[in-house]
């Protein structure tokens, strides 16, 4: 034992002299997740000493010990809290052929700042004694509404209203489940086996029925359109993982976007298959000679999809001006995307990683005239709406919507429109809509 810490302050000894060593590590969130974005790493009494953590989380830092043990490291971004750790006899203990192993974890900057609440209660946008609303669009000032008296099963109606004023009303034939807005601006009506399109001319609602089979493939998946071109995505509730599309008007050939995929959902999706009998092996081998489609995917959608921790990543595209906007919650950016489909640049968001003292709510909202992009946050049972701007990922204030557990927000010119229906309370459910002042 004596020898060995004869050796011990030898070694330090020496490192000391030498006053140099490396100091390496992984830096991650608050969640145990890598931080991906540039975190600076400075010496606190040599500023100019200073290097930036890779893409993948890890750094390396040359430190020049001081012998002072108030002098460390300081690490620094916009997204998170600066954390200093001092560098101190104690810890210069742990330096292992001149190299310090240091993993930090950083708490995220609360930008919570001051948040906007209403002392009168929204205006009734529409409401009906004896109907409840199931869902809503907005058109060009105008509301379409998906009704029901009793029960969806029968008895639903679609009616275009301005204000408490009903303009025209259709019955739907079907089960109706909800309303879909197209990107052309079209309304349909989703029911349980039909598709119904909800057509308004000269104050005369019709509603004619489409081929579902086509709708499904065609219209439901186009999300947008830019410079003649429709983007699109292949995503479905099955598989951690789909892309983006773009393809011209004219054209039959599309051309990859983006590409989303949560990892780690992936690789406990496809190790389903090494915990399934040989019975289930061997019918997912049959499914892959069938249709060429990996077995392992067969068993993680018959099985995985099942459990609790599965997810499907949201990272939602919208069409800003010229620009394609994607966020990708998975890797923490906003990718932005030209005309021309070139990635012209990326900004890191952190938004949704957060949980006080809000927590980010899916989805995201674009405003259906003026197409800014704002987030729903929530905290006890309020929705907080803040605008994300795309030009540095940053959010602004919050706006605090006046109801609790309200539903179907939708935001037009800078008002939040939603469902709401008071609780333990005999009236129906209404639409409300307030100012969103930020």
């Amino acid at each position: 034992m004596k020898i060995f810490s004869v050796i011990l302050l030898f070694t330090t000894s020496v490192l000391c002299a030498q006053n140099k060593f490396i100091v390496k590590g992984t830096i991650e969130d608050e969640n145990g997740e890598t931080i991906k974005t540039g975190v600076r790493i400075s010496q606190a009494s040599k500023p100019s000493n200073t290097v930036l953590s890779k893409r993948n989380g890890t750094y390396i830092f040359r430190y020049n010990y001081t012998g002072n043990n108030e002098d460390g490291l300081i690490f620094h971004s916009a997204w998170f809290q600066d954390k200093t750790v001092r560098i101190t006899k104690k810890l210069i203990k742990r330096v292992v052929k001149d190299t310090l192993y240091l993993n930090v974890r950083l708490s995220y900057v609360m930008l919570e700042g001051p948040v906007i609440e209403r002392d009168q209660a929204p205006e009734v946008v529409f409401g009906h004694p004896h109907k409840s609303v199931q869902d809503f669009e907005l058109d060009s000032g105008r509301l379409v509404l998906l009704l029901f008296e009793k029960s969806l099963k029968r008895g639903a109606e679609v009616i275009l209203a301005k204000g408490d004023s009903v303009i025209s009303r259709c019955n739907v034939p079907g089960q109706a489940e909800r309303l879909f807005k197209d990107y052309l601006g079209r309304i349909y009506v989703i029911c349980e086996k039909e598709v119904f399109l909800c057509t308004f001319k000269d104050n005369l609602g019709t509603i004619s029925e489409v081929n579902a089979e086509e709708f499904y493939k065609q219209t439901w998946r186009v999300i947008d359109t830019l410079a003649g071109k429709y983007y699109f995505s292949n995503k479905i509730e099955i598989y951690p993982a789909y892309e983006y599309f773009s393809q011209k008007r004219k054209d039959t050939v599309s051309k990859r976007l983006h590409y989303v995929e949560n990892e780690l959902i992936m690789d406990l999706y496809r190790a389903e298959y090494k915990y399934v009998d040989g019975q289930e092996k061997l019918w997912a081998v049959r499914k892959e000679m069938a249709t060429g489609i990996d077995k392992e995917i067969w068993i993680g959608a018959k099985y995985f999809t099942c459990s609790v921790y599965y997810k499907v990543p949201y990272a939602p595209l919208f069409v800003k001006e010229d620009t394609v906007l994607v966020f990708d919650h998975f890797k923490d950016y906003l990718y932005k995307y030209d005309r021309e489909d070139q990635k012209v640049d990326s900004v890191a968001i952190y938004y949704h990683k957060l949980t006080k003292p809000v927590k980010w709510k899916q989805p995201l909202v674009a405003d259906e005239t003026t197409s800014r992009i704002y987030g729903l946050f929530m905290r006890a049972g309020h929705f907080h709406i803040k605008e994300i701007y795309t030009n540095t990922g940053l959010t602004s204030r919050a706006f605090k919507v006046y109801y609790k557990f309200v539903e179907k927000l939708k935001i037009d010119k800078g008002y939040a429109y939603y469902i709401y229906r008071p609780y333990e309370s005999a009236q129906e459910r209404y639409i409300y809509r307030e100012k969103i002042d930020l």
